[in-house]
């Protein structure tokens, strides 16, 4: 009958060199766990800050030079309108602002794809509300230079300003679904991180149990012997020269 297999049977360097290779094993799987949650926790809060805090930055700016275009106007309907110089750098002015404004509208839109559908939509509205201000504005650009300041102004104030309010307000609604949306993308970001953190913790402990469970039984391997050697060093002492070393626990 074959002898089935002991740790006991092994040499004590094989034990070591075993026990010392179990270590390695598990200390590379926890370092590996450890670099893939901390990686993926960097990946996703990187998105997260590209997705969200950028596209909040792009649309405040074209928020600010949306006001800006809108100082702009005023002063040429009720200052420039008859003064040449004055109206060129206004309108010099308009258009920087006109350009940057939709500069940062298209970095948002480049983001897009990584939003929920619901904030597309929102950013639609507001790129409509703003384009049909803009041609209300140069209408009324256009008729103030034409010598009719007072029926610019009229438009203006009929027309101009609610189209105008209608932007902000649903620039303001797209700022504010950005963030709610942040928020909730962040509790799932935590989630993620609380997940990989217990993961990383659950491998550890096992590993600890493990490495203990296996200390114990390689120290117990590595003792039994002298254990053993030792009582029957003391029997041949007392004259037993039939002693077995390996009889002695079970007889004891």
């Amino acid at each position: 009958m074959k002898k089935k297999f002991s740790i006991n049977d092994m040499p004590v360097k094989l034990k070591i060199r075993m026990f010392t290779g179990v270590m390695l094993a598990f200390m590379v799987i926890i370092a590996g766990v450890g670099l893939f949650t901390a990686t993926n926790i960097s990946k996703v809060r990187t998105n997260r800050y590209k997705n969200y805090a950028m596209s909040q930055y792009y649309m405040a700016n074209a928020f600010t030079n949306f006001a800006n275009i809108k100082v702009c106007t005023r002063n040429i309907l009720f200052y420039y309108y008859d003064d040449a110089t004055g109206r060129k750098t206004q309108t010099d002015k308009i258009q920087e602002y006109h350009d940057a404004m939709f500069e940062n509208m298209d970095l948002f839109k480049n983001n897009l794809h990584n939003l929920n559908p619901d904030i597309k939509r929102q950013y639609q509205k507001v790129e409509d509300a703003a384009n049909q201000w803009l041609v209300s504005m140069e209408s009324e650009i256009t008729r103030a230079v034409s010598g009719d300041p007072d029926g610019a102004v009229d438009e203006l104030l009929t027309k101009g300003v609610p189209l105008a309010n209608t932007a902000e307000a649903e620039t303001i609604t797209l700022i504010n679904m950005l963030t709610e949306d942040s928020d909730e993308n962040d509790k799932a970001v935590n989630a993620q991180m609380y997940a990989l953190i217990g993961a990383m913790i659950a491998v550890a402990v096992i590993a600890v149990i493990i490495s203990f469970g296996y200390a114990a039984v390689v120290t117990r391997a590595i003792t039994l012997p002298i254990e053993r050697l030792t009582v029957a060093a003391k029997k041949l002492e007392d004259g037993d020269v039939e002693v077995d070393c390996k009889k002695i626990h079970d007889d004891d």
